[in-house]
Formats: C-alpha cells, sequence, structure tokens
C-alpha cells in the first residue's frame, strides 16, 4: 500500500523532515504530541530488564531513535520526511513512525510542514507487530 501523501501546493518537505527531527530528537510538546509504544515493546523492555528500570530503557531507545541516521537507510525514508526507521534495540528489531494529526488527534493534519495546525504522534513497536 503507498504511503498518502499531503497534495498541497507548495508543501515543504525538507520543513517536515526538520520538524521530525525536532521531535524525535527533544520529544513531543505538552498537550500536543505523543509517543506511544507499543504493548510487545513494553512487555520486552520490562520483562528483559536485566536489572535496568523501565525509564532508562525508555531513555535508551529515545537516544537511539533521536539518533538515528537516515543516510544509512534511503529504503526507510523514500519521501525524505525523516519520520519512520528501523533499529535494533535489546536483541529486537523496533520500528517507529512519526504520523500527523490534527491538534484534536482525530485527523490527519492538512499540512505536516506547518506545526501550528499539526500534532505529532511517534508510535514505536517491535517490527514483529507490524
Amino acid at each position: 500500500m503507498d504511503a498518502i501523501l499531503p497534495s498541497l501546493e507548495g508543501y515543504d518537505r525538507k520543513k517536515c523532515a526538520e520538524l521530525n527531527d525536532k521531535f524525535r530528537q527533544e520529544g513531543p510538546q505538552l498537550n500536543k504530541d505523543a509517543i506511544i509504544l507499543t504493548h510487545a515493546l513494553r512487555s520486552h523492555m520490562t520483562e528483559n530488564a536485566n536489572g535496568f528500570t523501565f525509564a532508562r530503557r525508555c531513555d535508551e531507545l529515545n537516544r537511539l531513535i533521536a539518533g538515528y541516521d537516515f543516510s544509512l537507510s534511503w529504503d526507510n525514508d523514500p519521501h525524505g520526511e525523516r519520520d519512520m526507521g528501523f533499529l535494533d534495540f535489546m536483541g529486537e528489531r523496533v520500528y517507529f513512525k512519526i504520523d500527523y494529526y490534527d491538534l484534536d488527534l482525530k485527523y490527519r493534519s492538512d499540512n505536516p510542514a506547518d506545526p501550528t495546525i499539526t500534532s505529532r504522534v511517534m508510535t514505536i513497536m517491535l517490527a514483529s507487530d507490524y
């Protein structure tokens, strides 16, 4: 299934990519954006903690996603928005994807490159969840 991309006149993919980088590196804006971990990933992080707290595992995962090198995986980013990727974490393949919603988190954003009308939601899951 092909991704549905905004068909806006003058849509700025570069600006969208910059906003995605900021989101991945600085985290969600309070009362606007969100990060969601699937149940299977949360369970994996808790059951295989090896003495580390869940919060420490989350910090580790956030650092990996924040530093993700998109130049090594063009096929994960064919549209240049830097919105998805795969990485290895705790012995499992993990997938992350940023989706764009309106500020009420009900519908797709009309313009993901405009932060005044867009909320970002990053879903992080085990590749086997997909």
